[in-house]
């Protein structure tokens, strides 16, 4: 941003997004349509169940963890450290690229949302992934309570880091459900289900 201006930097970033977008169009595939249509109440049923909400839960914890924790660590660094604000950039990009490459991870838990919900992909998605980009506001707004009442980030770090054990034993709980219904032991997503024509009829829980 110094030597190019802020705007060169925004030029930058959009080039990149350019690379992804190409190898969407060239290599991703629509999968098999199906005959059955789904109703409205098929539709919005992801609203109304215990799973739609607890993966909702668990991506706001670490999606939208991630996107908190980007966007507070400058200024975690400029403050505590007593960094320039350049290298505070270059130390949370260091921390955004590490993330970034371990979030592909996160592809075991979001592939199963078109088994869960087979006719009602599109909304139980958008839902999900919605409520996981809101818990991105999570960590900045602990860290400043924490940094007013405390007079230190550290309790909203603890915070933080009960939350993501709170949510991993929610998976775990879950996990056990899950197994028993719609997806194979270890969390993989069950071959049979995601090629079914027809809709699964799950139960309201």
């Amino acid at each position: 941003a110094q030597a190019y201006g802020w705007q060169t930097v925004y030029a930058f970033a959009a080039a990149a997004i350019l690379v992804p977008m190409i190898v969407m169009i060239v290599f991703a595939k629509e999968p098999p349509d199906v005959d059955a249509h789904a109703s409205l109440r098929q539709h919005v049923a992801c609203l109304f169940e215990k799973d739609g909400w607890a993966f909702s839960l668990i991506y706001g914890v670490t999606f939208g963890g991630f996107i908190g924790l980007t966007t507070f660590l400058p200024t975690y660094y400029y403050d505590q450290f007593g960094v320039s604000k350049v290298q505070a950039g270059q130390l949370t990009m260091l921390a955004a690229f590490m993330g970034a490459a371990v979030r592909v991870v996160g592809g075991a838990l979001f592939q199963l949302v078109p088994l869960r919900w087979p006719a009602a992909t599109a909304v139980a998605g958008s839902m999900i992934g919605e409520i996981g980009a809101l818990g991105g506001g999570l960590v900045p707004n602990l860290m400043g309570l924490s940094k007013q009442h405390a007079g230190t980030y550290l309790w909203g770090f603890v915070i933080f880091g009960v939350l993501a054990v709170l949510m991993l034993g929610v998976m775990r709980v879950m996990q056990i459900r899950w197994t028993r219904t719609w997806a194979e032991k270890g969390g993989r997503a069950r071959q049979a289900a995601a090629s079914a024509a027809e809709p699964v009829n799950y139960q309201r829980v």
